[in-house]
């Protein structure tokens, strides 16, 4: 026959099974290990985020006079100061995003064309600023606004209206309505195969340093013996410049040069007249 408590007695010894239960627990070796991993996560959260060992506490800039390194340097403080959840500071080694900083340069001066930033373990951030270099000069409007333009194309510095090349640039002069500051000119593919086909007819001995683009896309040059090429900068350079030089070297001779008109590289097939 079952013997019943009552219920007073039944609530006071379910309290003291849980009362033993948790004296067992705390007296545990998985409780202890716990208490170890909590105390280890939270010294090594303040070693790596809060400790002065991997504080940002040295900042070397390369940079050009148009960039001058205050003003990088105000960027790098910036990231610096920004806090993750509201209380941690991105002024660790940990933290410190460097792709934001070279991001946020990059967007920042329109004159840079590459960022590196590389941290230090112990508390120094590098950071290279390199300028846009200038490989061709691409004019609109008839030749009334002309643009420096950099090793992938883009336009980056407004010059006087002009007439003829400068400091060995490639001079393209545009039939296109004219492109904003820091806009593409062309794809980086199409000005290497403007310079590359310079070099060849430069190697030839008949480059005069005008391009000239179309608004359809193709360009053409006038040679220093008066005759024009025809090309488009969307096709294999090798090939076209290799029925050039067959061309010359083969099939017109100096004698017919005289009266050559033009070259058209455009097709499958190199016409000329």
């Amino acid at each position: 026959m079952k013997s019943y408590k009552p219920a007073h007695l039944q609530k006071k010894m379910a309290l003291k099974k849980k009362a033993i239960k948790r004296q067992r627990f705390v007296r545990s070796r998985i409780f202890f290990d716990i208490v170890l991993a909590i105390l280890f996560i939270g010294t090594l959260t303040y070693f790596l985020f809060f400790s002065n060992v991997f504080k940002i506490k040295d900042i070397q800039i390369v940079s050009f006079v148009e960039v001058p390194q205050e003003s990088i340097l105000g960027v790098v403080k910036v990231e610096m100061q920004k806090k993750l959840l509201y209380f941690i500071q991105r002024d660790s080694f940990f933290l410190l995003n460097s792709q934001e900083i070279e991001n946020k340069i990059s967007s920042n001066f329109p004159l840079v064309s590459m960022v590196d930033v590389k941290k230090g373990l112990f508390g120094s951030v590098f950071v290279e600023v390199k300028p846009r270099i200038a490989q061709t000069i691409w004019c609109f409007n008839k030749g009334n606004d002309c643009f420096l333009a950099d090793q992938q194309g883009v336009i980056f510095k407004q010059l006087e209206p002009i007439y003829a090349p400068e400091n060995d640039l490639t001079f393209i002069n545009s039939e296109n309505p004219t492109k904003a500051i820091f806009r593409e000119a062309c794809s980086s593919s199409s000005l290497e195969r403007i310079l590359e086909t310079k070099n060849v007819l430069n190697s030839l001995g008949i480059f005069n340093p005008t391009f000239i683009e179309k608004a359809s896309g193709f360009l053409y040059v006038k040679t220093i013996e008066g005759w024009t090429i025809y090309f488009s900068p969307k096709q294999d350079l090798a090939s076209d410049m290799l029925k050039l030089k067959i061309l010359l070297g083969k099939e017109i001779s100096l004698e017919k040069r005289k009266t050559l008109e033009y070259i058209d590289l455009r097709f499958s097939k190199a016409y000329y007249k």
